[in-house]
């Protein structure tokens, strides 16, 4: 992958990734108040390009980790702590960290609860894990199966899988709500498509949008931020988000 232009797309440009950080800041918000300075250890596992790493940054001291070196050279350029491992082979520091972040990275595993138990290891008593993985387990395809997903989860799944590992779910819905039934349509039809002997396209760079959907995209994701801010519910979505935390039994 070509993660220098990934980061571009994602910080300047697309207006689902756009609007996806601003998610990640209310949830942050939700939890810990008003950015502001702080010593909270904060690690964001599967990092990417660290295209986070300044929203989480407002929060605490943040050590980036991904598998990837050359995700991580464009991290290191930007002054980030990082560490270079595969999350499923790579036991974690016991009680290290204030807070663990890992955006859309559950789904890439092969052993996710042994990754989250991992994850619960490695807070301190009172510390929070925040994620976000693809929903809907029906519209698992080629699409998924082209970025590299193991699968898609349903918000049952989720609450059973945090509950198993002794999580106090704090918040858990969905996102990208409004645009469901488009994106699940648009699914349905690649399937098709593959079944009757199409090609699966390969995992690119998210080409963004006209300028004027764009804009409209964001206008919407964002007003779906806000109702999850709110504390309004959303029934369905592409997108399950989450905040769970590390209490003491």
């Amino acid at each position: 992958m070509d993660y220098q232009r990934y980061r571009e797309q994602k910080h300047n440009v697309h207006a689902w990734f756009a609007a996806k950080d601003k998610l990640i800041e209310r949830l942050l918000v939700s939890v810990y108040g008003r950015p502001g300075q702080s010593n909270r250890s904060i690690i964001d596992i599967g990092c990417g390009a660290g295209t986070e790493l300044p929203r989480l940054e407002k929060f605490g001291r943040v050590i980036a980790l991904d598998g990837s070196s050359a995700a991580l050279e464009i991290v290191k350029k930007r002054g980030y702590e990082t560490i270079r491992a595969d999350i499923e082979n790579y036991p974690l520091p016991a009680a290290a960290y204030d807070c663990v972040c890992c955006f859309d990275l559950l789904e890439h595993t092969k052993k996710d609860e042994l990754v989250m138990k991992n994850i619960f290891s490695a807070l301190k008593s009172g510390g929070y894990f925040i994620f976000t993985v693809p929903a809907g387990k029906w519209l698992f395809g080629p699409h998924d199966l082209a970025v590299g997903h193991q699968r898609r989860y349903g918000r049952g799944e989720i609450i059973s899988k945090l509950r198993r590992q002794r999580w106090q779910i704090i918040r858990l819905g969905h996102w990208n709500t409004l645009l469901f039934p488009l994106a699940a349509a648009q699914r349905i039809g690649e399937k098709i498509r593959v079944k009757f002997g199409g090609a699966v396209k390969k995992g690119t760079v998210a080409t963004p949008p006209r300028p004027w959907l764009n804009r409209l995209l964001y206008i919407i994701l964002s007003a779906e931020t806000l109702a999850i801010t709110k504390k309004i519910n959303l029934p369905w979505g592409l997108t399950i988000y989450g905040i769970a935390q590390k209490r003491n039994q």
